[in-house]
């Protein structure tokens, strides 16, 4: 490493002083595990964004030298970097705040916010990809059977839900789709009508004919 001749009176900025402070009193409020990593990264990383810190996590931020010499040659330790290291260090235990304790013996030996956080992007990627596998097939494979009309809409939901926080989203009309596909042969009547309809059904309407097709189905079994 280049030793650097400069003044070794160091001074702090007073925005970046100003955004550690603000930000390590902001607690995260999202509490990461695997239910909800693409959250957690979206809200943490624009924290960060709005102190304008986002480069400790993205590697990109100027490592000062550690040593630097004075005006008569001394070499000293660089009080610029002692101000990044205890910066760094700060932000890295801010994010392990946010981290759930069963996932701590993954972080053994991380010590800077980049580690830390490109770490957690290489774990919860495999994680996201292997839930999205499993919940894609649980989506194609939902069928409404004995359940109740609402629970059968409530299960789809979640599924579409757990796919979205593994950052895939469930377009309506596919949501449509498995909600149709999945019905018994009693509602074969309602999908007909929903699926030739000129007027393309949206999710709510599609919800709605259901509901009560439901209700009528079961007067008509009560009858």
């Amino acid at each position: 490493m280049n030793n650097e001749t400069v003044n070794p009176v160091f001074e702090v900025r007073s925005d970046v002083s100003k955004s550690f402070t603000a930000i390590l009193t902001k607690k995260i409020s999202l509490f990461i595990d695997e239910s909800n990593f693409l959250s957690w990264k979206q809200h943490v990383y624009l924290t960060l964004k709005t102190h304008r810190l986002q480069s400790y996590v993205e590697g990109t931020i100027a490592i000062p030298s550690r040593v630097i010499s004075t005006d008569s040659g001394l070499q000293i330790e660089n009080p610029a970097f002692i101000s990044y290291e205890q910066q760094d260090s700060a932000l890295a235990s801010w994010l392990m705040s946010s981290v759930s304790p069963s996932l701590h013996t993954h972080l053994i030996g991380l010590h800077s916010a980049f580690e830390i956080w490109n770490k957690l992007n290489q774990i919860f990627a495999l994680h996201s990809r292997t839930k999205r596998i499993h919940y894609r097939c649980m989506l194609h494979n939902v069928k409404k059977k004995d359940k109740i009309m609402r629970e059968y809409l409530a299960e789809i939901k979640h599924i579409c839900d757990v796919l979205f926080g593994c950052g895939q989203n469930i377009h309506e009309e596919e949501q449509q789709s498995t909600i149709l596909n999945g019905l018994p042969i009693e509602y074969e009547n309602i999908v007909s009508i929903i699926t030739s309809s000129q007027h393309p059904y949206d999710l709510q309407g599609v919800v709605s004919a259901l509901l009560d097709a439901e209700a009528r189905i079961k007067l008509q079994e009560m009858s």
